[in-house]
């Protein structure tokens, strides 16, 4: 008994100073990797905002982003999700930020919900929101993060949520672009800009449970704390939901929505292990259709 008394003092403790209890990992999710990326390759279904759309997704987060310009260090930089054209967000270390949020404290990073205005891909632009996070509170546990995005009279509306807060939202005049470009979770492909940024990295730790919504799946209140479900339930606004639960290393991660759109491995994630042959997006989505 007594041992358990210092036990709970001591956690007491660690949160009262600002640490983080680290949280375990499960098997069924998924684990991003350098220079690897899922992807859903569906033209027209991420970015159909007629109503609004919501995108958000559970990760944890192995180490920070190194505090370096992505022209150095490219390895500062990582893409949550995003559909490029139309919307990302993405963590990055201080030195990628803008000068006045280069003043956070020492380590804290950015993390950027950015809507893309590429009205017929002829120009590129974006609204953003920068959000410090303290390293060592957000390091080694799992963190929610939601976009939502509607359309409205005088333009694109967001909102942006971060570990079930509101940390910002903004409204663009413009509107967001919707490019026949696939949603890309947990990296990019090299090849893809966002916002005018280039050389996106894959997130360094794991990511569980990502689903896309139609409207503002937590509505517009921008002083309440949203209390979203560690497993996101599937519901009539639901568009694709991914639970992750094939495991690690899966060659397919199933649409649990019934709407078949389906995450396939890129980069270097779809290298077979036995012939170390890159897989084309066109083989994998028939092995999903042979298989279906």
């Amino acid at each position: 008994m007594k041992g358990m008394y210092v036990s709970v003092i001591c956690w007491l403790v660690l949160v009262h100073h600002g640490f983080a209890v680290s949280e375990g990992v499960p098997p069924d999710v998924f684990k991003a990797q350098r220079d690897g990326y899922l992807y859903a390759d569906n033209p027209g279904v991420f970015d159909d905002i007629d109503g609004g759309i919501t995108v958000e997704v559970w990760i944890y987060l192995n180490g920070p982003p190194e505090d370096r310009e992505a022209e150095l260090d490219r390895n500062g930089n990582w893409l949550i999700f995003g559909k490029p054209g139309s919307y990302f967000v993405n963590i990055s270390g201080r030195n990628l930020a803008d000068s006045l949020e280069r003043d956070l404290p020492e380590g804290s990073s950015i993390i950027r919900y950015g809507i893309e205005t590429q009205p017929n891909g002829n120009s590129w632009g974006y609204d953003s929101y920068g959000h410090g996070i303290p390293h060592r509170s957000d390091l080694q546990r799992w963190i929610h993060i939601a976009l939502q995005i509607s359309a409205e009279k005088e333009g694109i509306h967001r909102m942006a949520f971060y570990d079930q807060r509101w940390p910002g939202g903004g409204s663009n005049p413009r509107i967001m672009g919707r490019m026949n470009s696939p949603l890309m979770i947990g990296g990019a492909n090299p090849k893809s800009t966002y916002g005018g940024w280039k050389r996106f990295e894959s997130m360094k730790g794991y990511i569980d449970e990502v689903r896309i919504s139609k409207g503002a799946a937590y509505g517009d209140k921008i002083d309440a704390k949203i209390r979203p479900r560690r497993r996101l339930r599937l519901d009539v606004q639901t568009v694709a939901l991914w639970h992750f639960d094939e495991g690690r290393g899966s060659r397919i991660y199933r649409d649990s929505s019934g709407n078949g759109y389906h995450l396939f491995p890129g980069g270097s994630l779809a290298v077979d292990s036995r012939g170390k042959l890159a897989t084309t997006w066109g083989s994998l989505k028939r092995r999903v259709q042979d298989a279906e």
